[in-house]
């Protein structure tokens, strides 16, 4: 165990197969490294990254769970961290605060984690189908933005402008070049 492990009877415990993942536990700190990134944190989760990896993606007992693996992976789409060696050269104390653990795997252990996760083919495209259906299916209510001319998509139970929600399953979603999603007919 190195300098910056500090949660070390979890380790010991994960090590030893006892301890299905490390909890995630976001401490008090100040002048993190990348903090903005968790600014976007709720958005992620709002979003589904974590909803359905339960029933997609398992992982043998470790200190990293499937939780904070994904989790790590969309803070570094976030931060712009294009691959997993670009990682070696952050440092891994500040990243594991963003994660809420003493810090992140190597490369190495992450790698290794992928593979795992990643041996089923086409598990990825159902777990983002699942994803896809979830978000079609939602009641939403369309507010227009005057000022800078967006539309924005607010869930139904949380809009307050007493307009009529749409729901997802009127094909007026379209991809770029007009034809309608798969699975919209």
């Amino acid at each position: 165990m190195g300098n910056g492990a500090t949660r070390s009877l979890e380790r010991v415990a994960a090590a030893m197969g006892e301890l299905e993942s490390a909890p995630v536990e976001f401490q008090a700190t100040c002048d993190v490294a990348q903090g903005g990134v968790l600014l976007a944190l709720p958005a992620l989760l709002a979003a589904g990254l974590l909803r359905h990896t339960p029933e997609f993606y398992q992982l043998p007992n470790g200190f990293y769970g499937i939780e904070s693996i994904f989790l790590l992976l969309g803070l570094m789409a976030l931060a712009r961290i294009r691959s997993l060696e670009q990682l070696r050269y952050q440092a891994p104390g500040e990243w594991g605060k963003l994660l809420g653990l003493d810090r992140i795997p190597e490369v190495r252990t992450l790698r290794a984690k992928l593979k795992l996760l990643c041996l089923e083919m086409g598990q990825a495209m159902r777990w983002n189908a699942e994803l896809a259906k979830e978000r079609m299916d939602s009641p939403v209510c369309i507010t227009e933005a005057r000022a800078n001319c967006r539309v924005t998509m607010w869930p139904a139970n949380v809009c307050t402008c007493g307009r009529r929600p749409i729901t997802g399953s009127i094909g007026h979603r379209r991809s770029p070049d007009g034809s309608p999603y798969p699975g919209q007919g």
